[in-house]
């Protein structure tokens, strides 16, 4: 039987994001107060892990991490995730990219 889930899970930061070490920092940060975080505990099997910058692209800079849980428990466990990651890195002044063909000036 399965014992496991895993998510891996895609960031998209900003090519206008200029200290992506400073990025990688809070985004590994993050990943440890999920882990400590005694609501989120019990769903995850190991720390997750940042697995670092896995692309570079027209986008922006993709960072992979990935997520082991209880089976089940990757997508709740993920939307929590990325929810921390958005707020503390737009609190930080972290750009994530912006979507492809937008045009901020016509969203007025």
């Amino acid at each position: 039987s399965k014992l496991r889930s895993g998510l891996v899970m895609r960031l998209v930061l900003s090519h206008r994001c200029r200290r992506l070490g400073s990025a990688l920092a809070v985004i590994n940060a993050e990943l440890k107060a999920l882990a400590s975080d005694p609501a989120w505990q019990h769903q995850l099997l190991e720390p997750p892990i940042l697995q670092g910058v896995s692309d570079v692209s027209p986008e922006g800079v993709t960072v992979s991490l990935l997520l082991v849980t209880v089976v089940g428990a990757q997508e709740a466990a993920g939307r929590e995730l990325r929810l921390r990651l958005v707020e503390r890195l737009q609190r930080e002044g972290l750009p994530l990219a912006e979507a492809q063909g937008r045009d901020p000036a016509r969203e007025r």
